[in-house]
């Protein structure tokens, strides 16, 4: 079960699986064996993005870009993605935000056309709430660029009064330049450029209310004090609530906690009751319920999932002999590995290892790593580095990998093919966490 050692060149399936996963082997194929046979699947990737999931990984855009260049594609792909931009859209293509990430990998390596597009394509997104290309052409061209940028969204502010627009801080864009810098040229555009004020003082109110974020948390918190228990079970009855606020969760007296769980446990609706054992995952009753126990064989999933969840904050025999039960029947996809979080013992992987049938499914295996990884990250003996390989070869999720291969560096216990390959992963915090730059 422990990963070996890749092998390049990548077969083609193996070549679109790094893609869709971002492992460094991709670029690493590329740039040592071509494109032959899987120059197809670049240029698909650089329309359409691959990322398992966009919320929560790193842009994918300029990684793939530099895939593209490595593979002498830029050029078709540079017309490709321009006119992406100029047709808005559509289903054949991903969102502006993808293809713009792509443009800037590509026109930082002299593609004229990438950079036409950026500059063409610095317009507001449907809400309104963002400019697509701003961040890109700063990032490409610095002082020059973020005048341009400022030029644009203020004459649009000066027409649109009252905006909410999200503009980038002054001081996101370290290594392109300082604040100061970046304040003392937007300063002197004022004069001539008189759109320029419109942008400056939208950043100001935007950094004002950045600045006072306390008095807003105090009102929340006082807010959440101000609930009751019964006030929680009407939101969840009336589906006000579809998640206890962890913040309510976290603070209430333990006796409002126990009365909350009295509650759930007289409730009969699979979604509500869903609802209440969610909450008990961020914070445990004291005691552990037989009835808690009970959940963890309800007949719908979501339920169970829950429960398994819930359980987890505890260490006790019960959720331990539970947790082996349901590593040996071979179930993961209900948090059942979350089990082990407080109740493993050494030993328990190499049981575990002969257990567990991994998943195909790209969701269910994701969730079964991330527990894995939930269970493991923290043990600081060598029975975590097999769990760890095994997360960063097979999860689809760039996030979790960057994890991993924290906690392999930290172990000193990432072999030297990881770590080589981690040079040219698409996320940047694997990359420092083996010692390289960005892209």
């Amino acid at each position: 079960m422990n990963p070996r050692p890749f092998s390049l060149p990548l077969s083609r399936e193996q070549f679109a699986a790094a893609t869709r996963a971002g492992l460094g082997r991709a670029l690493m194929h590329v740039a040592q064996h071509g494109a032959e046979g899987v120059d197809d699947l670049i240029v698909d990737c650089c329309l359409r993005d691959p990322t398992f999931d966009p919320q929560c990984e790193c842009a994918r855009g300029p990684w793939i870009g530099e895939i593209a260049v490595a593979a002498g594609l830029g050029d078709i792909v540079a017309e490709k993605v321009a006119a992406a931009l100029r047709r808005g859209p559509d289903d054949a293509c991903a969102g502006p935000g993808y293809l713009c990430g792509v443009a800037l990998s590509l026109a930082r390596r002299g593609h004229d056309v990438a950079r036409a597009a950026l500059y063409e394509g610095l317009k507001p997104d449907d809400d309104q709430l963002a400019f697509f290309a701003a961040d890109e052409i700063v990032e490409l061209d610095g002082i020059a660029g973020l005048l341009h940028v400022a030029e644009q969204i203020g004459a649009w502010l000066s027409a649109n009064p009252g905006s909410q627009l999200h503009c980038s801080p002054l001081d996101s864009f370290v290594g392109r330049f300082t604040r100061n810098e970046a304040e003392l040229a937007l300063a002197a555009a004022v004069e001539s450029r008189t759109p320029v004020r419109a942008y400056l003082d939208h950043l100001k109110e935007a950094e004002a209310r950045r600045a006072s974020p306390g008095d807003q948390r105090a009102a929340r918190a006082a807010e959440l004090r101000g609930m009751s228990v019964d006030d929680v079970v009407r939101g969840i009855e009336s589906a006000a609530l579809r998640r206890v606020p962890i913040g309510w969760v976290r603070q209430a007296p333990v006796d409002a906690l126990r009365e909350f769980a009295e509650r759930m446990h007289c409730e009969q609706d699979p979604s509500r009751l869903g609802c209440y054992l969610r909450a008990f995952a961020h914070r445990a009753v004291p005691d552990l319920d037989a009835r808690l126990l009970r959940l963890a064989d309800h007949a719908d999933s979501a339920v169970r999932s829950a429960a398994h969840r819930a359980l987890a904050l505890y260490r006790d025999r019960q959720v331990r002999a539970l947790a082996l039960r349901r590593a040996r029947a071979g179930r993961h996809r209900e948090h059942e590995l979350q089990l082990f979080l407080n109740n493993r013992i050494p030993g328990d992987w190499a049981r575990l290892r002969t257990w567990l049938r991994w998943p195909t499914d790209e969701n269910d295996i994701h969730w079964a790593l991330m527990d894995l990884l939930d269970v493991f990250q923290s043990d600081p003996t060598d029975e975590a580095v097999e769990p760890l390989l095994i997360v960063s070869e097979r999860t689809p999720c760039s996030a979790c990998r960057s994890h991993a291969v924290e906690r392999l560096v930290k172990l000193h216990r990432a072999p030297d093919w990881l770590i080589e390959e981690c040079r040219f992963d698409v996320d940047e915090r694997t990359r420092t966490a083996v010692g390289t730059a960005a892209f």
